[in-house]
C-alpha cells in the first residue's frame, strides 16, 4: 500500500500535468502523446481529481517571445581601402584614416594632381 507521502507526490505530479494540459490547448490524447504518457491515464486522473474537488487551472506561462530591442552598433566594421600601385605595390589604408592625410598621400604618390 502506498504511503501518504507517495500518494501526495503522485497527486501533485498528475495535478501539474493536468494544469499543463489545460494550458496547452491540446486535446487530452495529443497532450498525453506529447509528454509520453497514456491518454486514458490523463483522463482517469482528471476524473479522480475532479471528484476529489480539486480545482485544476491552467498554469500561467510566460510569453513565448520576449521583447527585443535592437541597438545600432557603436562602430561598424568597414573594410580598409587597398590601393594597388605600379611596381606591384599595395597600400592598405584603414577606413578611419584622416581625409586630409589621405589626400596628401595621394598627391605625393602622384595619384591626385597637386
Amino acid at each position: 500500500m502506498a504511503t501518504t507521502g507517495a500518494r501526495a507526490s503522485k497527486r501533485a505530479y498528475w495535478t501539474k500535468l493536468l494544469q499543463q494540459w489545460k494550458a496547452s490547448g491540446l486535446s487530452q490524447n495529443k497532450f498525453a502523446a506529447s509528454v509520453g504518457i497514456n491518454g486514458s491515464s490523463l483522463s482517469n486522473w482528471n476524473r479522480i481529481l475532479h471528484k476529489a474537488g480539486a480545482k485544476i487551472k491552467p498554469i500561467e506561462s510566460s510569453p513565448a517571445f520576449l521583447p527585443l530591442q535592437v541597438q545600432k552598433p557603436e562602430s561598424q566594421a568597414v573594410s580598409p581601402l587597398v590601393l594597388s600601385l605600379r611596381n606591384n605595390i599595395h597600400l592598405t589604408i584603414p577606413s578611419n584614416v584622416d581625409k586630409a592625410a589621405l589626400k596628401t598621400l595621394l598627391e605625393v604618390l602622384g595619384v591626385l594632381p597637386c
